[in-house]
C-alpha cells in the first residue's frame, strides 16, 4: 500500500506537509511515494514548477527513518482514493471548487504523471458544477474540510478509522498543520515524550541535502567566520501591505500594529538598542563587536541591506564594530562559485534560499519573522542543537527595543541616525517595510 502526498502553498508549508506525511504513512502502514516539490509562485522560473526531491532533501537520511519511493517509478498511475486533509471547496454549500485548488492538483499531475481528478478531457480547461475528487474520504462536501481541515493527533486512532482503506495507491491532499505532534522545546531535555521523540526524528530525517550544508559551510568559512547573529526579516511590503490593509485579528493584528508604527528608522534602532543592552548575547565576541546576518525576501534585500548600514553606523559612534553580511552577498557568491552548477543554474532561487536556511540555523542567535514557515522551520532545526532559546521574534525584538516601547529613550547615541539617512539618500517610511498607513 502507498501514500503520496499532494502538497499545498509554498516550499516551507511544502516541508511541513513531507514531515506530516511521514507519520500518515507510519501509522497507516503505508509506503510513502514522495512527488516533486513545486515551486513558489514568486520564483522567477514561474510557480508551480517541478522541483525533484533531492534538491531541497536529504534523500539518504530519510531513508533511515522510513521506507520511501517516488512518482518517479510510476508505480502509481493514478490515485485511487483521495485522503483529504483540506478540501477544494471553500464552504460545504459551494456549487464550484477553488479554482487555484484545482490547478494545484492539475500541477501535481503533469509533475507525476498520477491521475486525481478525474475530468473529461473535453472539460480540462474548465472548472465545472460537478463532484471533483468522487473518491475522497471524506467527501469534498463534508463540513469536516472546512476551514483549516482534519485535525489528528499523532496518538489518535481517528486516523485510522477516517481513512479506512485498503485500495493500493492513495493521495493525501493538501497536508499543513492537520496531523499534530507535540513541538521538542529542547531536544536535549529527558525523558522525552513518545510524541516529542516523534517529532525529533521526523526533523532529525528530514533536513538539507549534503550539497547544500557544503556550500553553506563555504560560504561561512569565507564571509562569517565567526559567532554570528542571523536575522530572517520575511515582511515583504507589497504582500504585508495588502495583509495589513484590511482588518486583521490575534497576533497577525498585533504584527500589522507594530509594522506601521515602525519603518526603517524603527528596525534599526532596535536592533542597534538590543545589541547595545544584551551584547547579542555572544560573550565569546571581541568586546562590542558583533556580526549579523540578514535574510530577506529578494525584492527587500537592499531596503533590508540600507536598514543593517544605518544600524551598523548607530553602533559605530558607540564603539562597536559591526560586520553585516546579506542574502546579496550569498547571491553573489554562489553565481561567483558555483556557476556551472546545474542545479543552481536551474533551480536558483530555491538553493538560495536553502543555503540562507542553512545559515540561519547555524547563528549563535537568531532573530525569526513570526506568520513565516521560512522562519518556522530554521527553528524546528535548531531545537535539534538546544538552540531554542537563543532567538526573539523580530516584532518581539520592536515591541521590546523599539521607538514604542514603553522604556524606550532617545539617547544622543542615536545622533547619527538623521546623518546616515542622508547619505542613503532615504527617508523611508512604514510603507517602506511592509505596511501602508491604514488612514491614508
Amino acid at each position: 500500500l502507498f501514500i503520496t502526498p499532494i502538497y499545498i502553498w509554498g516550499p516551507s508549508s511544502q516541508l511541513q506537509g513531507l514531515r506530516e506525511s511521514i507519520g500518515v504513512a507510519i501509522r497507516l502502514n503505508r509506503t510513502l511515494l514522495l512527488p516533486p516539490f513545486l515551486t513558489h509562485n514568486s520564483d522567477p522560473i514561474g510557480g508551480n514548477k517541478a522541483v525533484p526531491v533531492d534538491v531541497r532533501l536529504d534523500i539518504p537520511e530519510l531513508r533511515k527513518l522510513i521506507s520511501i519511493g517516488f512518482t518517479d517509478d510510476l508505480t502509481c498511475r493514478q490515485s485511487d482514493v483521495v485522503f483529504s486533509a483540506r478540501g477544494i471547496y471553500q464552504k460545504p454549500a459551494d456549487s464550484f471548487p477553488m479554482q487555484e485548488r484545482v490547478k494545484r492538483i492539475s500541477a501535481f499531475e503533469k509533475a507525476t504523471q498520477m491521475e486525481v481528478l478525474r475530468k473529461d478531457d473535453s472539460e480540462s480547461n474548465e472548472i465545472l458544477e460537478k463532484p471533483f475528487l468522487s473518491n475522497s474520504m471524506p467527501s469534498q462536501k463534508s463540513p469536516k474540510l472546512s476551514g483549516a481541515g482534519m485535525q489528528f493527533s499523532y496518538r489518535s486512532d481517528s486516523l485510522q478509522s477516517e481513512y479506512n482503506s485498503t485500495e493500493t495507491c492513495a493521495t493525501w491532499l493538501f497536508p499543513f498543520n492537520n496531523y499534530k505532534y507535540p513541538v521538542v522545546w529542547s531536544a536535549k531535555d529527558t525523558p522525552l515524550t513518545s510524541g516529542e521523540q516523534f517529532f525529533y526524528q521526523i526533523v532529525q530525517h528530514t533536513r538539507k541535502p549534503e550539497y547544500i550544508r557544503e556550500m553553506a559551510s563555504k560560504f561561512l568559512s569565507e564571509k562569517l567566520d565567526s559567532p554570528y547573529m542571523a536575522l530572517h526579516y520575511r515582511y515583504d511590503a507589497i504582500e504585508w501591505s495588502n495583509v495589513c490593509a484590511r482588518p486583521q485579528k490575534g497576533r497577525k493584528g498585533e504584527v500589522c500594529d507594530v509594522l506601521e508604527k515602525t519603518g526603517s528608522k524603527g528596525l534599526a534602532l532596535s536592533l542597534s538598542r538590543f545589541i547595545l543592552q544584551t551584547g547579542a548575547f555572544m560573550s565569546n565576541l571581541p568586546a562590542r563587536s558583533s556580526v549579523i546576518y540578514v535574510s530577506s525576501p529578494p525584492s527587500e534585500a537592499r531596503n533590508i541591506r540600507e536598514v543593517m548600514s544605518l544600524a551598523e553606523k548607530i553602533l559605530e559612534g558607540e564603539g562597536w564594530n559591526i560586520q553585516i553580511v546579506s542574502t546579496l552577498d550569498t547571491t553573489k557568491y554562489l553565481e561567483e562559485n558555483y556557476g556551472d552548477c546545474g542545479v543552481l543554474r536551474d533551480f536558483k532561487s530555491e538553493v538560495i534560499s536553502l543555503v540562507e536556511q542553512e545559515i540561519a540555523y547555524r547563528g549563535d542567535y537568531l532573530l525569526f519573522s513570526e506568520l513565516s514557515g521560512w522562519s518556522s522551520n530554521v527553528r524546528k532545526d535548531r531545537i535539534l542543537d538546544d538552540k531554542y532559546f537563543n532567538e526573539m521574534s523580530v516584532i518581539k525584538l520592536v515591541e521590546d527595543f523599539g521607538p514604542a516601547s514603553p522604556n524606550y529613550s532617545q539617547a544622543a547615541l542615536y545622533s547619527k541616525v538623521e546623518e546616515e539617512k542622508k547619505r542613503l539618500a532615504v527617508e523611508r517610511t512604514p510603507a517602506d517595510f511592509g505596511i501602508r498607513q491604514l488612514n491614508s
